[in-house]
């Protein structure tokens, strides 16, 4: 079995317990949501049953991150751990959230500090997806790695055997935020997308995060292959609003 077909297995098998524990969540909490929710929804998590017993297999419980993870470089300020804290949690609900800080408190940053959970606490493989306009492609790409244009064409040819005119959408392992992430850029046209999709097929499990676009989001078919494509793609979503 290929290594994404093993990985949509295990989360396809987890689907009954994250929608359990999202149920569970926004029942909890209805009272704050209520406003926000459809009746027929508000009316389904009414009948929910608090009681009931979270369906097998599950996840261990969430436990509160006191330290930041080693691989993420930086020294995180209390509000960042709490913002990577919030997310993290919702990660293991199986719910979707938003980091609403105000512009310049590092929302980039606790990103980043999510995939670096996900890889060092839940020993998570594969990439994570992060969607940006593409006015900020490649500051989102500067945010992991900074190096000269050069130095990455050469790195990039070298380590993945493409030919020059593709070498411009992977960066190699030597970044600004954390260091052992490995990122590829997903914004090419028609030949460069297909390269990538086979770079991505060939080294699933070494990828940490494909950096992409809302435009390449449009094309049909692209982004799902070769990546986490399958059940509950958005746990495994870094999410950046511009």
């Amino acid at each position: 079995m290929s290594v994404q077909k093993e990985h949509n297995t295990i989360v396809k098998s987890l689907k009954p317990y994250s929608d359990f524990m999202r149920k569970t969540f926004f029942k909890e909490n209805l009272g704050a949501f209520k406003d926000f929710l459809e009746p027929k929804m508000i009316k389904s998590l009414e009948s929910f049953d608090l009681s009931a017993k979270p369906p097998s297999p599950g996840m261990k419980a969430f436990k509160e991150i006191m330290v930041q993870p080693s691989i993420l470089q930086g020294d995180m300020r209390d509000y960042q751990l709490m913002g990577l804290n919030f997310v993290a949690k919702m990660h293991h609900l199986g719910t979707p959230c938003i980091l609403g800080d105000e512009m310049g408190l590092g929302k980039t940053y606790q990103t980043i500090s999510l995939i670096c959970y996900l890889k060092e606490n839940l020993k998570q493989s594969g990439p994570s997806l992060i969607v940006c306009p593409l006015s900020v492609l490649s500051s989102w790409e500067a945010e992991f790695k900074v190096r000269r244009s050069e130095e990455r064409r050469l790195e990039r040819s070298a380590a993945y055997h493409l030919p020059p005119q593709l070498t411009a959408f992977c960066s190699s392992p030597s970044q600004k935020w954390a260091p052992s992430l490995k990122t590829i850029q997903f914004h090419e046209n028609e030949f460069g997308r297909k390269q990538i999709v086979e770079t991505l097929k060939e080294g699933f499990s070494s990828f940490d995060a494909v950096i992409t676009t809302y435009e390449m989001l449009k094309v049909k078919g692209e982004i799902g292959r070769g990546r986490r494509a399958g059940a509950k793609r958005q746990q495994h979503i870094a999410h950046h609003y511009n």
